[in-house]
């Protein structure tokens, strides 16, 4: 988010006639309040001009939502996407916003599809309507009080294929559901898509060129790559670190109020399993921390839950100084061992799916795959 926001300012000094969007899911896949509460806060200063409705976006449930909302004035704009009960709108359907001497209208879509793998309970709370009839119903509205028209849709890039070719008068798809970066916009007709992937590595950047008409005659589209090398947004990054330091804290506090529980023993497990460190140390999880390092992220505590043992439970891994042989992911943390297992040894939990995704995610690990992952671990 901090290179996002520098980058963001760095274009829009630039170019004074900037519209930015995102065509949804703001939060991540796992329920996490207080951190989708400083997401909510980035990208309120991150100054989007409106904001799609994804499935990941109801992960703390449909109140939540609406509070963030509300009390961060998110400029959603949403057609497909409502409170079942009574068809509620989490924003306008769509936006006009004027760009220089262009009016740009924005609406956005959903692919009921792409809400299938929300939970039932989530689920059955909101209601999915078919994009074309959405599209049916509100473009023509659009056409009278907009020049160029820019669908937010959440949904595959073939889906939005078939937008492209029904509705031909829209000018741009931006899609958010696939995880598949767009290096360069696709052209179905006469539309542009264009789709930027997960994890926020890239911003995906349009210029177009309009006549006096205000009808594109030309465009150039790409992926700008957030490098290391471009500087973070002072005000951005204040709210990272603050979120941060609250982590740490609250890490410390749990390992003093927690005392009795049983402690992390990191390599004490080597003298009874010699074979299975030496296969252990091959692998990318006895390098995990270092992977950090390299980063430059080893004092973030998002990154150190799943790049350490223990971290944030008690006695687990708090830093480098106090608990260095907690580093990286151990013994302990897959096979869910505790302190007693090394005075009376008793069998381990075998490896299982449920264990990995706690840190092999779809966004941190989009190509991961179980069964060939285990045998990489095998020992």
């Amino acid at each position: 988010m901090p290179k996002r926001s520098a980058y963001f300012n760095q274009v829009r000094q630039q170019h004074p006639n900037v519209l930015a969007v995102d065509a949804g899911d703001m939060m991540g896949w796992q329920p996490n309040a207080e951190r989708h509460r400083v997401l909510f806060d980035l990208v309120r200063h991150l100054g989007y001009d409106a904001v799609g409705i994804g499935d990941n976006d109801f992960v703390d449930g449909l109140r939540f939502l609406r509070e963030m909302i509300r009390e961060y004035d998110v400029p959603v704009v949403s057609a497909g996407v409502l409170e079942a009960a009574g068809r509620l709108p989490f924003g306008p359907a769509y936006r006009v916003i004027q760009i220089g001497t262009v009016r740009v209208g924005i609406i956005g879509i959903a692919d009921p599809a792409a809400f299938t793998l929300m939970k039932p309970d989530q689920r059955s709370k909101i209601t999915t309507d078919v994009p074309r009839e959405s599209l049916s119903l509100f473009l023509p509205k659009i056409r009278r009080e907009a020049d160029l028209i820019l669908v937010l849709s959440h949904g595959t890039l073939s889906h939005n294929r078939t937008l492209a070719r029904r509705f031909p008068d829209v000018d741009v798809i931006v899609g958010s559901y696939s995880s598949r970066p767009l290096f360069e916009p696709v052209i179905e007709g006469e539309t542009l898509i264009v789709q930027s992937g997960n994890n926020g590595s890239h911003v995906g950047r349009l210029d177009l060129i309009v006549d006096d008409s205000n009808q594109i005659t030309s465009y150039h589209g790409w992926l700008e790559p957030l490098l290391e090398s471009l500087p973070d947004d002072s005000e951005v990054l204040g709210i990272v670190e603050a979120y941060r330091e609250t982590l740490r804290t609250k890490a410390e506090q749990v390992a003093e109020l927690m005392s009795n529980e049983p402690r992390y023993q990191g390599e004490t497990c080597r003298p009874c399993h010699e074979d299975q460190y030496r296969q252990w140390q091959t692998t990318a999880h006895a390098h995990a921390f270092q992977t950090l390092t390299d980063a430059g992220k080893d004092q973030s505590p998002e990154c150190l839950f799943c790049h350490t043992t223990g971290y944030g439970s008690p006695f687990g891994y708090l830093d480098q100084t106090t608990t260095p042989g907690l580093a990286d992911v151990q013994c302990e943390i897959c096979h869910k061992v505790a302190e007693q297992h090394g005075q009376v040894p008793s069998p381990v939990a075998p490896v299982s799916p449920l264990t990995c995704i706690e840190c092999h995610t779809p966004t941190q690990s989009p190509e991961f795959r179980y069964e060939e992952a285990v045998m990489d671990i095998s020992h």
